[in-house]
């Protein structure tokens, strides 16, 4: 709602709504979503995900104790696209391929 009343308000004084959404970084899933809404296109959402730096999902501890909890990071949105199908398996493939390197030490640090 609030993005709504802004928008309006750049609306009213000669702005666009779409400029405003470029200028606020989303979220992974926001950018998946816009390409299934057709408002991006294949490419252009593979561009942003590519360029992102993602954040690995982890269990927190306290002291040497793990939580029974956990915090999830960026890359789980990509993961939760794919199992949804919104991201083929070349989608899925050249992301992990660019992100190999943190995806494997997040995997050591589990």
């Amino acid at each position: 709602m609030k993005q709504r009343t802004r928008c309006g308000r750049l609306t009213k004084s000669g702005g666009t709504c779409a400029a405003l959404v470029r200028y606020s970084k989303p979220t992974p899933t926001e950018v998946i979503d816009r390409r299934t809404a057709g408002q991006i296109s294949d490419d252009e959402m593979m561009q942003v995900l590519l360029d992102w730096t993602f954040t690995f999902g982890r269990v927190p501890v306290s002291g040497s104790v793990s939580a029974d909890a956990y915090e999830p990071g960026s890359w789980d949105e990509i993961e939760r696209a794919y199992y949804r199908g919104l991201l083929t398996d070349d989608e899925i493939g050249r992301l992990m391929e660019r992100n190999k390197d943190a995806l494997e030490q997040a995997a050591r640090s589990a």
